[in-house]
């Protein structure tokens, strides 16, 4: 495996101040064990082609279109420890029909609060 060409690479302007991010990649093992506690609606369209709508202009660098199984591999952190604010706004979307629905969402909520933490 070669390193690319200088002259091979996109450049993008750099000015003082700016940011690099580095995403590293998601294993396909960690994505097919995510997609498969998913519920069998999600699972069956990981490969179709989905469209991100960015609400602001260059709002990030997730591709505007690709499937899921290709955010899950290139562009989330499925391995990471969850933000608080990411599991409490989760909660919202408990089927609380469902047998314990309730109580995961509790559970999401508890998880999200500050109290108690180290």
């Amino acid at each position: 495996v070669g390193t690319p060409s200088k002259s091979s690479l996109p450049m993008k302007p750099y000015n003082a101040g700016d940011i690099a991010t580095v995403m590293p990649q998601n294993s396909p093992t960690s994505v097919e064990r995510l997609l498969s506690v998913l519920p069998a609606r999600i699972r069956c369209i990981a490969d179709c082609p989905i469209r991100i709508e960015r609400l602001q202009p260059d709002a990030s660098y997730w591709p505007e279109c690709c499937t899921l199984r290709g955010l899950l591999t290139y562009c989330a952190d499925i391995n990471g420890r969850p933000e608080r604010e990411f599991l409490r706004s989760l909660s919202v979307f408990i089927d609380q029909s469902q047998p314990s629905g309730k109580a995961q969402a509790a559970k999401l909520v508890q998880l999200s609060e500050t109290a108690g933490a180290a």
